[in-house]
């Protein structure tokens, strides 16, 4: 709450037929569905619970949601709001998270991107899969609000393979100073300058930047200064993906291992002090992933993505094969997540809904992956429950009658036409006039997926699948992929790059989940999307990305 707030404004608060203090002492004991409705009562009421939000709402947060594990190997943790830039309260934590758990999303909707970028709004996330050269850029963005992004085929002005720090209003870039010599110790600069940069992350909290090397290496750069200040080796291979918080950079590998390394950075415990010995070996673990797969599964390729909060750390391989979730404290496995193939049977991981590119993301109780639902068959609940792909698929009129049309007729499974001799004389007519069909209109008669592609959100509690994320598309026949998924740093919203393709439409598109709704018929709040990347042929450059405002 602003502490600038005049005295005129605090004494309106004790107006009133009960005094503040008696107010306080009780409401601070109370869960916060009954806060929300106590705030309903009067205007006293709703101004003592708005205005003392950092005396009332921590317990209530942290009553409610800060529960311990069953299993004992990690504790949830709510988060704080001062980490976010668009300055929310405790209040506004609480609803957001609770939208969270029941699934309150009401509606997604695609942003349009602006050509406009002069505002005065702070930049909270980037997203996209482009590709540069034909290798994918790695996309995150820095404290200062800039854009750091990696590709292999990136070269700094000195020649040597680096990574680009780029404004995303003005597109100016920059290079890291791998040449910069923050240590005494002999081959420091060399060592920086022979660091092949495969991937990075970074926090929004944080001015550290972690990369993980060609080498096997795991290094800390500075953003301020743009120069190397920690470097690690432990890797048997290439560092295949990255991940930090305010405590630990976490790394995994081809070798399929995974290695926590401590920041170790003094006393404070803020993110932003320096360290006191940069030579002190800080490696706080490893976990071998073949060690905990069960039999029937196989690891393939190593480990290809990592994601990692204040006590988990979850990771998917490079290939195919099950996700794996463990503790950061113990480094014990709390989960091997399974998606149910059908109702009534064992749930199992299905090999084509846990892919390469799953796309990780942790929230502290919710865990997103990519996956994919059946239009026939699913029992698991859907968000937004109303307006959905699933539901635009599942209207799509049946012919009446005894005349069956040429779609209906086509195997879902196998997508295969039946043969001519099987083709009732309208059937054959809709064939033919398929074939002569061009553009749109051949588009519509194409068959209707069976599967669509979702975002499927586990509870961390429980390691299930609590409800499936689904966008919607103007026209429900078209196939569509979601190539990233990313979410704000208060996480109230869930992005979703969409890549929709036809027989001769192409296009990408940016959908939004928003789950800091308070009811129905509440507006979405403001944000703005500025395009980053655009295709571009000459500079072999394919796939958007966008930068989100709030």
């Amino acid at each position: 709450m602003d502490n600038t707030t005049s005295r005129d404004q605090q004494q309106c608060h004790a107006k009133g037929p009960f005094p503040t203090e008696l107010l306080l002492s009780i409401f601070i004991y109370l869960d916060g569905i009954t806060l929300t409705s106590c705030s309903q009562v009067c205007r006293q009421w709703a101004q003592v619970i708005a205005y003392y939000d950092e005396l009332i709402w921590p317990n209530v947060c942290l009553r409610d949601f800060k529960k311990t594990s069953i299993r004992r190997f990690w504790s949830p943790q709510f988060p704080t709001p001062r980490f976010c830039k668009n300055q929310r309260s405790w209040q506004d934590m609480y609803r957001i998270t609770r939208n969270w758990y029941t699934g309150q999303c009401v509606k997604g909707v695609y942003p349009k991107a602006v050509d406009d970028a002069t505002f005065n709004a702070s930049p909270c996330t980037v997203i996209g899969a482009p590709q540069e050269q034909g290798m994918f850029t790695n996309l995150t963005l820095a404290n200062d609000g800039r854009v750091v992004r990696s590709n292999p085929n990136y070269r700094n002005p000195a020649g040597s393979q680096s990574l680009v720090i780029q404004s995303p209003q003005t597109k100016q870039q920059f290079f890291l100073n791998d040449g910069a010599a923050v240590s005494n110790l002999p081959g420091w600069p060399d060592a920086a300058r022979s660091h092949s940069i495969v991937c990075h992350c970074t926090q929004p909290n944080s001015k550290w930047l972690a990369t993980g090397g060609l080498d096997g290496s795991v290094a800390v750069w500075n953003l301020e200064t743009k120069a190397s200040v920690r470097m690690w080796h432990g890797h048997r291979g290439r560092v295949l993906c990255i991940s930090m918080n305010d405590d630990v950079v976490v790394s995994g590998g081809s070798d399929s291992m995974i290695r926590v390394w401590d920041l170790d950075k003094g006393s404070s415990s803020n993110s932003n002090s320096e360290w006191t010995n940069h030579h002190r070996p800080t490696r706080r673990g490893m976990i071998d992933i073949s060690s905990y797969l069960s039999g029937r599964s196989d690891w393939y390729q190593g480990v290809g993505e990592i994601a990692v909060n204040g006590h988990l750390v979850a990771c998917a391989p490079d290939a195919s094969g099950p996700i794996l979730v463990f503790s950061l404290l113990t480094g014990s496995l709390v989960y091997e997540l399974r998606v149910p193939e059908n109702a009534g049977q064992s749930s199992e991981w299905v090999t084509e809904d846990i892919t390469a590119f799953t796309r990780l993301c942790l929230t502290p109780f919710f865990l997103l992956t990519k996956g994919k639902v059946s239009n026939d068959n699913n029992t698991v609940k859907l968000v937004p429950a109303s307006n959905n792909i699933v539901q635009q698929r599942k209207q799509k009129k049946k012919s009446a009658g005894y005349i069956t049309m040429l779609s209906d007729s086509i195997d879902k499974a196998d997508a295969v036409m039946p043969p001519a001799a099987q083709m009732s004389p309208y059937q054959l007519y809709k064939y033919y006039q398929s074939i002569n069909k061009t553009g749109s209109d051949a588009e519509e008669d194409q068959p209707m997926p069976s599967t669509s592609a979702c975002i499927n959100v586990w509870d961390l509690q429980t390691g299930q699948i609590v409800y499936r994320l689904l966008p919607t598309l103007e026209k429900p026949h078209q196939s569509y992929t979601i190539t990233d998924v990313r979410l704000t740093p208060d996480y109230s919203k869930v992005f979703a790059s969409i890549e929709i393709r036809g027989q001769k439409h192409y296009e990408e598109r940016l959908y939004c989940w928003d789950f800091s709704l308070k009811c129905e018929d509440q507006p979405h709040e403001s944000f703005d999307i500025i395009e980053l990347d655009n295709i571009d042929p000459i500079l072999r450059k394919t796939g958007k990305s966008w930068v989100c405002y709030m």
